[in-house]
């Protein structure tokens, strides 16, 4: 997904700004600030599918 954000430079933003965002994009209100947050790299995902394929074993032994 496209989330290209178009709101002014601020040093501070409100509850304002944040509820302007489209609903989903990868931002966050904090302390006045406005973070954005990367996408996973595809080495993260990679580990992430490792962990629960992983996990999902145990499982199904009942550990």
């Amino acid at each position: 997904m496209d989330y290209r954000i178009n709101i002014p430079d601020k040093e501070f933003y409100t509850c304002e700004d944040y509820a302007k965002l489209p609903e989903g994009a990868p931002c966050q209100l904090v302390g006045g600030k406005l973070i954005t947050t990367p996408s996973p790299t595809p080495y993260h995902q990679y580990i992430s599918s490792r962990i629960e394929k992983n996990l999902l074993i145990l499982w199904r032994k009942g550990i």
